[in-house]
């Protein structure tokens, strides 16, 4: 199928505003996610000419670029980074285990703790208690450290979409994704709700 320059060659998913494809941009030769948008409201081109400038002018490294809006015989769509890596999901449980770690570094902070209020560290590898786990559900193999730095980068993500006065709507571990080089990227944003 083709939309415009772009060749879609397969279905990443599908969400509640649309499919994502990923499709190769003819014109760049490189590959792209496409999303195509169930428009059906009078009006709703405006909003989203208007939605989609407010977005694709958001650059932040934990969230995926978006590159253009388009429409084809009344098919609205935009295309953004085809992000490599694994999904949340994967991430935690160790799988396809040949990325490198997360490439932040926490600094230690400092809190007051207890009566005494003694000073404590914050960051630590922590050891919970054990408890019987559902048999369905895999325990995360990541160390609380990791976990952390994940958390930062996804929440910095987040911010910067708040900042922008937007809201993400569908925070889920398929849409945050540790891209193979380590570093969290938010994806499937755009359109975003405007605050």
């Amino acid at each position: 199928m083709r939309l415009g320059r772009y060749d879609v060659v397969g279905r990443l998913g599908r969400g509640g505003m649309g499919t994502v494809y990923a499709a190769v941009d003819r014109e760049r030769d490189a590959p792209v996610a496409l999303k195509t948008l169930h428009v059906a409201e009078a009006g709703a081109e405006v909003r989203l000419k208007r939605e989609f400038r407010t977005v694709a002018d958001l650059v932040h490294p934990n969230l995926a670029p978006v590159y253009e809006l388009g429409c084809e015989d009344g098919l609205w769509f935009f295309t953004m980074e085809h992000v490599r890596g694994r999904t949340l999901t994967e991430w935690a449980h160790g799988e396809t285990d040949d990325a490198p770690p997360l490439h932040t570094e926490l600094p230690v902070s400092r809190t007051l703790s207890g009566a005494g209020l003694t000073p404590v560290d914050t960051v630590q590898d922590y050891s919970l208690p054990s408890s019987p786990a559902p048999t369905d559900v895999q325990p995360p193999r990541r160390s609380m450290r990791e976990i952390e730095a994940m958390l930062r980068e996804l929440a910095s993500g987040i911010a910067a979409l708040h900042d922008a006065g937007l809201r993400h709507g569908d925070i889920k571990p398929d849409n945050v994704l540790v891209r193979d080089d380590g570093r969290v990227t938010v994806v499937d944003f755009g359109l975003s709700q405007l605050v």
